[in-house]
């Protein structure tokens, strides 16, 4: 299903699963804002990834996000892939 002009949320994204979540919406025409905790420079390379197939995207470095931040972001979906160590 396509889903232009939408703003996707993908948590854990610089690699593994949550890395093929974002790119599978990007694909589909989401734009994305992907999180990291530690792996900036995967986060990055992932963010370059996502411009190349000509979306908008950005990282941010967050454990959790706060619930004020979906309205702020307008986002559309959100795909919670984190973990706990």
């Amino acid at each position: 299903m396509s889903q232009h002009n939408t703003i996707a949320l993908v948590t854990g994204s610089s690699r593994g699963l949550g890395k093929n979540m974002a790119m599978a919406l990007a694909k589909n025409g989401n734009d994305l804002v992907i999180t990291y905790n530690k792996n900036k420079d995967e986060a990055l390379a992932v963010v370059a990834e996502i411009n190349a197939l000509g979306r908008k995207a950005c990282a941010l470095q967050l454990e959790a996000l706060p619930k004020h931040w979906q309205r702020l972001l307008r986002l559309t979906s959100i795909a919670t892939n984190s973990t706990i160590w």
